[in-house]
């Protein structure tokens, strides 16, 4: 299950309409979102946003000349990780 963080939340929402049902709007979502929506959902500037891309800290998916993000990779970043 994808735990969605309080400020991902809230840009979630923005793609919901008011006619559906919350079980159906989440189906609606998209699984890949534009640099630009990855940096503001992750508070980042797009610049260190393109550095983690280049770094290959950030996965993405190229699609012609576009680069998408996968919301999955946004949730891996925004979730804190425990050191061993």
């Amino acid at each position: 299950m994808l735990v969605v963080q309080p400020h991902v939340r809230v840009a979630i929402m923005e793609h919901q309409t008011p006619f559906m049902e919350p079980h159906m709007q989440t189906a609606l979502l998209p699984s890949l979102v534009p640099v630009k929506e990855a940096a503001r959902l992750l508070s980042l500037s797009l610049a260190k946003t393109y550095g983690l891309l280049a770094s290959g800290e950030l996965k993405s998916v190229k699609i012609g000349r576009s680069r998408r993000i996968p919301l999955s990779e946004i949730q891996r970043l925004s979730t804190p990780q425990t050191k061993e």
